[in-house]
């Protein structure tokens, strides 16, 4: 163990003893820093292992010191182990695509990322060009916990695992949203709501840095720009035109209540009692209409056609008003 022989060979005098004994240390003293070094290297073998390592132990101290809830150490713990699973795809992009320039990278990025670059309608014409791997690299992960809301709209995200709920459209692996984050306009992007349904992980790309890696890529920033008019065209129809479909509702809705005021103005002037309400004048409508009855002949009184008739706008009118409040509380 030590390295001083088998042992068939052994002192006999005092000097041996002692040069017996100053071997053995020695030799200890070489096998235990071996054996030291052989673990620290073993256990220093990935940054992330280290990191991961050293936040669970500062968990458990917090947890300890603070007198934290079982439930909370768990919520913790869920969260830096997925946490870890993030930080080490990141750092394996970093340090593979970050190397490679050429075809390589762009193949190895076609098999690892294609599953969501042609969900990425304006990537279409540079997905098999040098640009995408730097583009890949540019991405940041994230983590949102279950329920946590995903606020941010000037980002380009793409789910790597877990769900989430993006206005009524649940997504999931190789997914994304935040296409429109091309524009500036803040009234031409879409406005739904993300909401992470589990642990979510997603990598994204803010417009600012999109810019800053189009840069040394001419021909690939005049595709992405050509796109960007394209978009621009696309939802400045769609926003003029619910702006002039809101600004025809709203026409319709005045229109609709001033019509009923004139009428009811003109039912209170008439000769009949004083009556308020839907039903009091449907009431009084069924009093002024004829009889279907010959015997029985008209009420007393004439009878006023253009009364009835304006009765019976005033109801189709109200009936028309509640539909439209209907929709617009549904909306």
């Amino acid at each position: 163990l030590t390295g001083i022989g088998y042992g068939d060979v052994s002192p006999t005098t005092e000097p041996e003893f002692g040069m017996l004994l100053f071997l053995m240390l020695v030799g200890s003293l070489i096998w235990s820093s071996v054996v030291g070094e052989i673990v620290n290297v073993l256990q220093h073998s990935t940054p992330d292992t280290v990191q991961h390592r050293e936040a669970m132990d500062a968990v458990v101290q917090m947890g300890e010191e603070c007198e934290m809830s079982q439930d909370l150490r768990n919520r913790l713990e869920d969260y830096l182990l997925n946490l870890r699973s993030t930080t080490r795809k990141h750092f394996a992009r970093e340090q593979v695509l970050g190397r490679l320039n050429s075809q390589i990278g762009v193949d190895l990025v076609s098999e690892l990322h294609g599953g969501w670059l042609k969900n990425v309608w304006w990537l279409q014409e540079v997905a098999k060009t040098k640009f995408i791997s730097h583009l890949i690299v540019a991405f940041e992960p994230a983590l949102y916990c279950p329920s946590e809301w995903v606020r941010a709209v000037d980002r380009l995200y793409v789910v790597q695992r877990g769900l989430c709920l993006h206005g009524q459209t649940v997504l999931g692996k190789d997914q994304v949203w935040g296409v429109d984050c091309l524009l500036t306009q803040g009234h031409l992007r879409s406005s739904k709501t993300t909401v992470a349904m589990s642990y979510l992980h997603v990598i994204y790309i803010s417009r600012n840095k999109l810019e800053a890696v189009m840069e040394p890529f001419p021909k690939e920033k005049i595709s992405i720009r050509r796109k960007y008019r394209v978009l621009c065209l696309m939802r400045g129809m769609i926003y003029q035109a619910n702006k002039i479909r809101a600004e025809d509702r709203r026409k319709e809705r005045h229109l609709l209540k001033q019509s009923a005021g004139g009428t009811a103005a003109k039912l209170t002037q008439s000769p009949t009692p004083s009556i308020t309400g839907r039903e009091a004048r449907n009431e009084a409508m069924q009093s002024w209409l004829p009889s279907s009855d010959p015997l029985q002949g008209r009420p007393d009184g004439p009878f006023d056609e253009g009364m009835c008739g304006a009765l019976q706008a005033v109801r189709s009118a109200e009936d028309r008003l509640e539909k439209l409040e209907g929709d617009m509380d549904k909306r």
